[in-house]
Parts: structure tokens; sequence; C-alpha cells
């Protein structure tokens, strides 16, 4: 004989509330941070506090940057401000740039090697090569899949961010575990990723704006990206300077930054819709079911 449907439904009501509790306790982020952090914890206001305070409130990497690069020497400031962000739940990922390919690769090796000598291997989740390359060239083929195997020697676990700040081949999707396709502080609303970019999950793209003046158009941006398949995200309102030499739009946070972790923090992983839009009918016809199959309870006496 076949189950009842009168102890299906309570079944599937109890199945129902268990998947929403589950939900409730695993929220993995849907949508991440990746801040040009290229100020000092020293400087007035404390961007790194900023950064340690929203940690807790949404996945954010950090991307530091001591001279462009790990600078000479250990800087006690930074190891003071990436320990406070990491404590807090933040992912700090040191800068190497490559010149398009054009910097000798030995100085990009030994760029990592100070970052892990000193600031501790522990205290870094990745790294960020950027002025990478976007040409059909095997040889920068070459150049960043070697960069992308030191740093995965060091640590499988480093997430590598390779920066063209454009569009690019898929090829170049080997050498970086999420590309930075978008980089600049115009354009963006009639930007469109290549087609390739559709057969990967969203994090393996990153879109960072400046010059974003308002956080009405921050919060619409930021729909863009989902929309648009990135899964990491960073726009502010810092227009740079004029000055081609001193343009440094990454010297500041937005002043809509707390809002913008809110927007961030608030999007759902695709899995959750999934799951919320199948519950929904579910719940309703295990209710309509209960209703259906309910015992009327006996009239009292007169």
């Amino acid at each position: 004989m076949g189950t009842s449907l009168r102890v299906v439904a309570p079944r599937c009501a109890r199945l129902l509330v268990g998947l929403v509790a589950g939900l409730a306790a695993y929220h993995a982020q849907a949508l991440e941070l990746l801040v040009p952090a290229y100020f000092r914890s020293d400087w007035t206001p404390n961007y790194w506090a900023n950064l340690t305070a929203s940690a807790p409130s949404a996945s954010i990497w950090a991307v530091f940057n001591p001279g462009n690069g790990p600078g000479g020497s250990a800087d006690a400031t930074y190891q003071s401000a990436i320990g406070s962000f990491n404590s807090a739940g933040g992912h700090t990922v040191g800068y190497v740039f490559t010149s398009y390919g054009s910097r000798n690769i030995a100085d990009v090796k030994q760029d990592v090697d100070r970052y892990l000598s000193y600031y501790g291997p522990t205290n870094l989740s990745g790294f960020f090569v950027d002025e990478m390359a976007y040409d059909n060239n095997s040889a920068h083929f070459a150049y960043y899949n070697e960069i992308y195997g030191y740093i995965k020697t060091q640590s499988s676990g480093y997430r590598v961010f390779g920066n063209p700040g454009q569009n690019t081949l898929v090829n170049y999707a080997s050498y970086a575990d999420t590309l930075v396709t978008f980089d600049s502080n115009t354009g963006y609303p009639g930007f469109t990723p290549d087609a390739w970019n559709a057969g990967y999950s969203a994090d393996h793209f990153a879109h960072l704006a400046y010059g974003v003046a308002d956080s009405a158009t921050m919060t619409s941006y930021i729909d863009l990206a989902v929309a648009r398949n990135a899964g990491f995200v960073y726009f502010t309102d810092d227009p740079g300077s004029p000055v081609p030499t001193e343009n440094n739009p990454w010297d500041t946070l937005p002043s809509y930054w707390n809002a913008e972790v809110a927007y961030v923090a608030a999007v759902p992983e695709p899995h959750e819709y999934a799951l919320m839009l199948a519950g929904i009918p579910l719940a309703a016809w295990a209710a309509r079911r209960r209703r259906r199959h309910a015992v009327p309870a006996p009239c009292a006496a007169a």
C-alpha cells in the first residue's frame, strides 16, 4: 500500500522547515568585495579600521600595497592593520605588478617571496597580479602560467587575481582564479563581457570602477555586475587625479562605504533563490493537504 498523503504532507513541511533553517545557518556569500586598499592605517581617517569593522558583515578581500609591491622591508603599521583585518574575517592580498608581461619574472617572484617573509604566509590569502597582459601571445601565456604556478606552490589555497582591466582572452582564465575584466572610471553601464565569460562561475570575474558619483549609482552598478556574472566588485566615488602620474583612485574608501557593504552582503546565492522558489509551492501544497485531511474537532455537548 502507498504512503498516505496525510503522512507525506507533514514530512514535506518538516523538510522545508529544515531546509530553511539550514540556509539560515549557512549563508555563503554570493558577492564579495575586492578592495584595492592602497592606503596606510596611520592615515586620518583610518580606512583600515573601517575595513576591519566591516569584515564580519561581508566577504572583503583587501589588496595591500606598501610600496608598489612589498617594499624593501616589513612595515609594522601594515603588520598590525592586516592582523586586525584578518582576525575580523577579512582576506588580505599582496599586490605585484607585471607591466603587461614585460617585467622580469624573477622580480615578480621576489616580490611574492618578500610579502611572505615580511608579513607571514598565514596572513595572506592571495596575490593581485596587476597590469596583466590580454593579447594573444604565447610568451605571455607562459609568463603568467609560471607566475600562477609559483604562487600556488607557496600555498594551493592562495587566490590569484589577475588584472588586465578589460575583456581578455579565455586563455588567461587558466593563469588566475579571478580576472578583473573591468577597471575604469567610465563606460560601465555599456560594458559587455566577452561571451566566453558565461561558461565560468561568477567568482572568476571582478569589476572595479572609480568616480562612481553616489550611492544610487553604486547600487545600480552592483546590480549590473551581478547580471554580468561578476562575483567580486568594488565601486568608489574617489575620482583619482587628473595628473596621470599621480592618479590613485584607490587611496580612500567611498563616502558610501557602509551602504556598499550592506548592499553586497544582502545579495543571496543563486542556489538560495532556486531553493526558495521551489520551497514556496511545496509549503503551500503541504498546507492545503493538511487542511483537506484535518479531522474536525468534536462539538462540545450542549
